[in-house]
Formats: structure tokens, C-alpha cells, sequence
């Protein structure tokens, strides 16, 4: 039995008493990020800590659709420097402050595109009530969205601290960024220090801090290709596959 843990689930204790035998029986127990496997070998009580396997999503780029198409064209037809947040607009993924960054840099060379689900009904208004160039894109079936990903000058990597699920994160979106090479604007929690910051995919900030926000903006600007690049090596170094093949080759030793 290979378990795969893709959540810390530290606001969910029930979840963590489902899991717990299921673990303790498994052959191996992966999970995304390094802080989380010595966390859950504690809460679990296994015997062997849980293997790392970063949460990389598997991509095949397929055709563009017409609605994505189109999408893109008009995002294009903009003629603007792309910061993109792509997944939930929630609660504990504020990016209002953000907006108010971008406001106070009212630089119209900026849009600020939303791509994803509105979980926390209202917040689409609220930040276009901060910023007024904002463009809120429909969720795109994976990997359609990726066509909209590559439109980026900016990626935005975002989660409140509320939880240590939030704090040691694990998110796919960095990876999607630095494939497509759009350096990432990260807040400073331990989870994107240790992929964002340590390779260089962009930089980690304090996202409830304007100031901090625009600093970080500047510092991308003046290292864009830098950053690109950095990020680009960073998701073709992360061999998935051979992860997994190393793993299976060691239970079956």
C-alpha cells in the first residue's frame, strides 16, 4: 500500500483519526512537502517518516479550445504586463491587499487577471473596488487554463496563515508558473521559502503589507529574466516520475 497525504488537515482532526490506521499500515506514506512529512509521522505515529514527493502536476499540454482562445486573445489585445492569480478566490487566499498595492502604484501598465473559483462570495468586487484594472476569468478545465497561465508577467502565490496547512503549503501553482517561466510573487511563509525563495522563482514578501508588495513587485521588474529562468530550472530539476520509480523499486527490494 503506497498513501498519498495531500493535506495537513490540522483544522480537520477528524480527517487525521480516518487516516491514521490506513498510515500506519501503508508500505510508504507520501506527502508534498518536507515539514509536512515530520509533522504527520508525530501525528500519526508512524514508524518511518513519510516520503517527499513535491505536488508537480503531471502535464499534457493539449490543443487550445475557441473559449480559451478567445480568452487569451482578449487578454493579449490588453497590451499589458499580466500579475495573475490562479485557483480559489478564498478567505485564507486574500489577495485584496494585493490590489491595494497595485492601486497605490498606479502604474496602468498593470492588470491584475483572477483566475479560478469564487469561494468567499463578494471578494471579486471587493478587489475591483481597490484596483480598477482587474479581468476575472471563468474556471478553464486543466490544462486549458495553462494557455492563460503563459499570458503572465507575474504569478501570485498566496495563503493566510491560519493554519499550519497554509503554512507548510504545498501548491501546484508554483510549478505551472515556472514551467510557462512567469516568476512568482510569494508570500513569506515557510512552505514558499523553501521552493519560491531558496530557487529563485521569484521572491517572498509579507502580502498584508503594500509596501512590502511593491518592493517586490520593483525587485521582479528589475530581475524578470533572472527570476524566469531560475524558475523554468526549478520545475525541470523536480523529476516526478523518477520519484516515484525510486520509491517502487525500494518496497520492492
Amino acid at each position: 500500500i503506497i498513501f498519498n497525504i495531500f493535506e495537513l488537515y490540522d483544522k480537520f482532526p477528524f480527517r487525521l483519526k480516518q487516516i491514521k490506521p490506513v498510515a500506519q499500515k501503508a508500505d510508504a506514506v507520501i506527502v508534498p512537502e518536507y515539514n509536512r512529512a515530520h509533522i504527520l509521522k508525530v501525528w500519526l505515529g508512524l514508524k518511518r517518516t513519510p516520503v517527499v514527493i513535491p505536488n508537480k502536476p503531471f502535464i499534457i499540454q493539449n490543443d487550445i479550445n475557441p473559449e480559451t482562445l478567445e480568452i487569451v486573445n482578449n487578454l493579449k489585445s490588453k497590451n499589458k504586463k499580466i500579475i495573475l492569480y490562479q485557483g480559489w478566490l478564498a478567505a485564507d487566499r486574500d489577495i485584496t491587499v494585493i490590489a491595494d498595492a497595485l492601486n497605490i502604484l498606479n502604474d496602468d501598465d498593470y492588470l491584475l487577471v483572477l483566475m479560478g473559483k469564487e469561494t468567499k462570495p463578494g471578494v471579486i468586487d471587493i478587489i475591483k473596488g481597490k484596483y480598477r484594472n482587474v479581468e476575472v476569468i471563468p474556471f478553464l478545465n486543466p490544462p486549458q487554463h495553462l494557455f492563460v497561465t503563459e499570458t503572465a508577467y507575474i504569478g501570485i502565490a498566496t495563503y493566510d496563515d491560519s493554519c499550519l496547512n497554509n503554512i507548510f503549503c504545498a501548491p501546484n501553482k508554483i510549478y505551472e508558473y515556472a514551467l510557462k517561466r512567469i516568476p512568482i510573487l510569494a508570500r513569506d511563509i515557510p512552505g514558499l521559502r523553501n521552493t519560491v525563495g531558496l530557487k529563485n522563482t521569484g521572491v517572498c514578501v509579507d502580502t498584508d503589507n503594500t509596501d512590502r508588495i511593491i518592493e517586490g513587485i520593483k525587485v521582479i521588474e528589475e530581475q524578470h529574466s533572472f527570476f524566469a529562468e531560475s524558475a523554468f530550472k526549478f520545475q525541470e530539476e523536480c523529476n516526478i516520475l523518477e520519484k516515484y520509480r525510486s520509491l517502487i523499486e525500494s518496497l520492492s527490494n
